[in-house]
C-alpha cells in the first residue's frame, strides 16, 4: 500500500539592499510530518554572493562614540 501525500514547501524571498529579490524554495515535508501542530522549521544552504548585492544605493553609516553608560531603572508592576 502506497501512502500519497502532498509535499510541503517553504518559499523564502529575501530583499537585498540593492532592491532585488532572491527566492529560495525548500521541501519541508519531513519537518511538517514530525511536528503537525507547529514548531520550528530549519532550512540550510541560503547563500547570497557579494556580486548579487552590488549597488551604489543604501546607507553609509558612521557612528560616533556612545559616551558614558547610564543605567535606567524601569519599574515593573506585578499583574
Amino acid at each position: 500500500m502506497c501512502i500519497s501525500y502532498s509535499p510541503y514547501t517553504l518559499n523564502l524571498e529575501v530583499k537585498l539592499t540593492n532592491g532585488t529579490l532572491k527566492s529560495f524554495t525548500f521541501d519541508i515535508t519531513d519537518q511538517m510530518q514530525r511536528q503537525p501542530r507547529g514548531g520550528v522549521i530549519v532550512v540550510k544552504d541560503i547563500r547570497i554572493e557579494d556580486d548579487e548585492n552590488l549597488s551604489d544605493s543604501g546607507f553609509d553609516v558612521d557612528l560616533e562614540d556612545w559616551g558614558l553608560l547610564e543605567d535606567i531603572i524601569i519599574p515593573v508592576h506585578p499583574v
